[in-house]
Parts: structure tokens; sequence; C-alpha cells
């Protein structure tokens, strides 16, 4: 199924928990949104679905920012090498990407070519300063 003509599709796809969190946001800072079930498989109980969601286009940013802040997305692009005392470990790391002893990641865990952070960054729910609901 389609959204709204000319509504912006958030590209993800999200389990019954995570589109109850996102809508509840969104309703509480009355962002226009519309929301479709949508198969994704059949089981031995019937079928089961996730959800797409639709943003009204006058309201991405404050969409791309609310979807940054409940789901705890980073953007990947901005990721540096750490310097300091390991947070898992507490070996010294010197611009790396990774501990030296326990190999605990510095970066960050979401690709930052994956559409739905993509998306986060192109409607501006990454950018400094940005306005947080």
């Amino acid at each position: 199924m389609q959204g709204p003509p000319d509504w912006l599709e958030i590209p993800a796809l999200f389990g019954d928990h995570q589109n109850a969190r996102i809508r509840g946001a969104f309703d509480a800072y009355g962002v226009k949104y519309w929301t479709d079930a949508v198969p994704t498989g059949l089981d031995q109980l019937g079928g089961t679905h996730a959800h797409v969601l639709y943003v009204h286009p006058d309201e991405d940013r404050l969409a791309a920012t609310i979807l940054r802040m409940v789901l705890e997305l980073e953007d990947a692009t901005a990721d540096e090498p750490f310097t300091g005392e390991c947070p898992a470990c507490g070996a010294e790391a010197v611009e790396a990407w990774a501990c030296p002893d326990c190999e605990l990641s510095f970066r960050s865990r979401h690709d930052p070519d994956s559409p739905l952070i993509r998306f986060v960054r192109e409607h501006g729910g990454f950018e400094e300063g940005r306005w947080d609901p």
C-alpha cells in the first residue's frame, strides 16, 4: 500500500513496539503522519506484519529529529577515532577505531548509508544546534 500523495515515506519497516513509540512521539509534537501495516510473512498462527510510516513534507525536519531521538540514531559520517580510556576495560586508546585490548568498537553502530540514517541526515535530524523536541 502507499501513503498519501506527496507525503514522505520513512524508509524502514518498524515492529509494533517501535511503531507505537514513534507514533506516540509524533502525536505529542503534532507531527502529521500516516501508517500502514504491511505483511512480512506467514506462520502457523497467521501472518506477521511490520509498519511503514509516512510524514507530511512540511514536518520532515521535526519528524527526522524525533526519529533520531526515539530510535537513538547516530550519524556514522561524524565518527572520529577515539582517544582516551576504553569504557569497557580501561585500556588506553590513541586515535583508535577499536580498543587495542578488548576490541570494543568506537564506531557508530549504524551504517552511514542505511536508508533510515540517510533520511534522518537529509531531512536535518542530525544538525548541530537543532531544536530537540
